[in-house]
């Protein structure tokens, strides 16, 4: 018998421009502690966590990405990072990645897997 996975609505496919990126809240903590990336390549979703340092990758609320929307940039250290893979192409941490938190779109709503956002 295979168990169906448990998911976290984290917001609705219109909530989200292409290129654009959200916080998303999983659980009680002042930061978000994930955040949704929207590209011409798809949809990806992080921990908000930078691989240097550890800390919050936004400025603001809401702002994940580059000047030209091309890259998820770190806003304490200018890192950057590819959208569809999460690895660190300029910066401290180069050659480390974000880490991954899959998701499903269905019914217009972006899921997210719990067993991801536990780790």
């Amino acid at each position: 018998m295979t168990l169906a996975p448990k998911l976290t609505y984290a917001c609705h496919s219109t909530d989200l421009s292409c290129p654009g990126s959200l916080s998303i809240h999983t659980n009680k903590q002042a930061n978000p502690d994930v955040f949704i990336v929207r590209s011409d390549e798809g949809i990806f979703a992080y921990k908000n966590q930078c691989p240097h340092t550890g800390a919050p990758l936004n400025w603001q609320p809401d702002q994940f990405l580059s000047a030209d929307n091309s890259l998820i940039q770190c806003a304490l250290h200018s890192a950057q990072f590819n959208i569809n893979d999460g690895h660190c192409i300029y910066g401290p941490c180069r050659n480390s990645s974000l880490k991954p938190v899959r998701l499903i779109e269905k019914h217009n709503e972006v899921w997210l897997f719990d067993d991801d956002l536990d780790q």
